[in-house]
């Protein structure tokens, strides 16, 4: 789980690959916003001044943050996002584990018209202001900066009145992350139009906007053990782990991971031997809770009537 943005995907790709090493299906949750660019980046810059580092070090730095901020507001396949970062091809048409290919979002429609409303309405102020000012034209909003500087007669006003406030914020950075609106940086990050933001409004460019998937809940299915397990002695086996990590006062997966469990379940060991064997068994976990493991596999076979070793 990332709780807030990595500065970079490389960061982001070696971390999300821990979530699956134990072999057992995994999940990845990153958490986004906007703000946490302005935070690294603020981070960045004075960790690179601190240490007095030479322009291009700050670059290179701010460039990765930029390219993580981009991914994150990406309209395209995530799988796909990554393997093209790093210089190679993805042919796929649909990943089937990503947030985009699942359909946990799905394509705005009219998205140019969109994208041409949003734009057009950055011009009107005169590239002048940032988000949540355009935001606020946007949706006609009646609040005193934008009656003062008289936004409110502007032909945009009201344009995206039925939309939430965070799908547009989210659409703005969306367009930010595809290039054809600039966010400036510094201290007042206003909204730029660019040649591709022309383009768009001239209709000589597609862009694609996507929004959360509005769906009924479902429940989780529940994780099973690795195929040929015992059901059975699995569930016995996570029981005990639960009371061994009690008493030690550490995780569950301290103990033992589900894959270990699961392999037990499978095997039946009954011997230190046969249980040093299976992979994610080191000396300490043999000596620390191998014995009683064991002692508990033996008696689940022989009440059940199941062969061992």
């Amino acid at each position: 789980l990332h709780a807030a943005m990595p500065k970079s995907i490389e960061h982001y790709q070696q971390e999300t690959g821990r979530a699956g090493r134990d072999g057992l299906p995994s999940e990845c949750v990153l958490l986004y916003s906007g703000s946490d660019v302005f935070t690294l980046r603020a981070i960045t810059e004075k960790s690179a001044e601190e240490a007095q580092a030479p322009p291009e070090f700050l670059a290179a730095g701010l460039k990765q943050l930029d390219e993580m901020a981009s991914y994150c507001r990406g309209a395209v396949c995530r799988h796909r996002a990554l393997v093209r970062y790093f210089g190679q091809d993805y042919e796929a048409s649909n990943c089937g584990a990503c947030d985009i290919c699942l359909g946990d979002t799905t394509a705005v429609p009219d998205a140019r018209v969109v994208a041409q409303k949003i734009l057009s309405c950055v011009a009107r102020v005169k590239e002048g202001f940032g988000i949540a000012h355009v935001i606020d034209v946007l949706r006609g909003s009646d609040t005193a900066a934008v009656r003062g500087r008289g936004h409110d007669q502007l032909s945009t006003y009201g344009l995206l009145k039925d939309v939430p406030k965070a799908d547009l914020r989210d659409w703005v950075h969306q367009l930010i992350g595809q290039g054809v609106l600039v966010q400036a940086a510094g201290e007042y990050p206003v909204l730029k139009l660019n040649a591709a933001s022309w383009a768009v409004l001239r209709g000589e460019r597609e862009v694609r906007l996507i929004q959360l998937a509005r769906k009924e809940k479902r429940a989780a299915a529940p994780a099973a053990p690795l195929a040929g397990a015992d059901a059975e002695l699995f569930e016995v086996l996570r029981q005990l782990r639960r009371q061994e990590a009690a008493k030690a006062g550490v995780q569950p997966y301290q103990v033992f991971p589900d894959t270990v469990l699961a392999e037990m379940a499978r095997g039946r060991p009954t011997t230190e031997h046969a249980l040093r064997q299976m992979s994610g068994v080191g000396e300490y976990r043999l000596k620390a809770h191998g014995g009683l493991f064991l002692k508990v596999i033996a008696a689940h076979c022989r009440r059940a009537g199941l062969s061992t070793d």
